[in-house]
């Protein structure tokens, strides 16, 4: 009894801050109050001028091929070592020990590097989380030598984060992860650290379940003179089976999710995976109200040697539209042991 009005207390906090007029919401409508800005007002908060105002914008890339190819409509879905980067209260699902590395290749010849391994204690799932944001070189130019001094910029992002997840109840799950930072312009870096927490609860409705997840919570940093905000949001999502369930030799997973971010604004994603014997998985998604991100596609294997073990390899094409014509690829594997 006292755990369930424990879990009741926290998914009514979460609720709460979610709602309007809650006290994030409360701080976003001071956040639209004009600003005198060079003799002009302007409304500091709008979708405009909120448009790339926060730092550690890595953080918000996908960092596993399975998450991309449904379009990160993975909150309330992955139930194995890729919910590590997205939602860690789905980590109670590990068995004993699980590991995944990506690599992405992003925009303009960047590329997101990430791995994590989780491992399932007497009190609960443990992970640690790696992500590396790489640039290729950019040589230093100044009024005398436009054309290059011969030097390459110091540039890069990295974080290390630390994931737990419980089992609450039989239906409730609920996991945080606690994250340093840091990136590097030549000579200016900033660090810090943030904090994600998330839930999962199965509603016992066929197979619905529910998730919430609040990312990046943090306080804003300094750079120079300017602030450095952290890419905090909020992701509200739902999924179930459409037809067959887990481990069928057939079966098909729905997923949708409603975000707000708070450099941007509300978004939607939405997302299937079919599962063919439990070996090869078909993946495809939309994001809806994104400047350049549409669909996605995704594919997967899974295998398994021996009992307990697993082995799996994703991959992920992402369409993206309005610059260079790029289209970034995801490669990720993974296993369990």
């Amino acid at each position: 009894m006292k755990r369930n009005l424990w879990i009741g207390t926290i998914l009514s906090l979460i609720v709460l801050c979610l709602a309007p007029g809650s006290a994030p919401a409360q701080g976003l409508a001071e956040e639209l109050e004009p600003v005198l800005v060079g003799g002009r007002y302007r409304v500091e908060g709008d979708k405009g001028n909120r448009l790339a105002r926060s730092g550690f914008g890595f953080l918000k890339l996908s960092a596993s091929a399975r998450l991309a190819g449904m379009a990160d409509a993975n909150v309330g879905t992955s139930k194995d070592i890729h919910t590590i980067f997205l939602n860690p209260a789905g980590l109670v699902h590990v068995d004993k020990a699980a590991y995944v590395a990506s690599y992405n290749q992003w925009l303009v010849e960047t590329w997101l590097g990430s791995a994590g391994v989780a491992y399932r204690t007497g009190f609960g799932v443990w992970g640690v989380t790696l992500r590396t944001f790489q640039y290729p070189d950019v040589e230093v130019t100044t009024p005398l030598q436009p054309n290059g001094t011969g030097e390459n910029l110091d540039i890069g992002a990295m974080s290390i984060g630390l994931s737990f997840a419980k089992q609450m109840t039989d239906k409730f799950s609920m996991g945080f992860k606690l994250r340093w930072a840091r990136e590097k312009l030549h000579v200016t870096e900033v660090t810090g650290t943030t904090l994600d927490i998330g839930t999962l609860f199965n509603t016992g409705f066929k197979s619905l379940r529910l998730g919430l997840t609040m990312n990046n919570l943090g306080k804003n940093l300094e750079t120079l003179t300017e602030d450095y905000r952290l890419p905090f949001y909020y992701d509200m999502a739902i999924a179930m089976e459409l037809f067959g369930e887990v481990g069928d030799p057939l079966y098909l997973t729905g997923a949708y999710e409603h975000l707000f971010y708070r450099d941007f604004g509300e978004r939607d994603h939405l997302g299937g995976e079919l599962w063919i014997n439990n070996t090869l998985a078909l993946r495809a998604g939309y994001k809806f109200r994104y400047h350049i991100e549409t669909w996605s596609l995704g594919a997967g294997l899974k295998f398994s040697p021996t009992e307990g073990r697993n082995f799996g390899v994703d991959v992920s094409y992402s369409k993206i539209t309005g610059i260079l014509d790029e289209a970034p690829i995801r490669l990720t594997f993974s296993g369990s042991f």
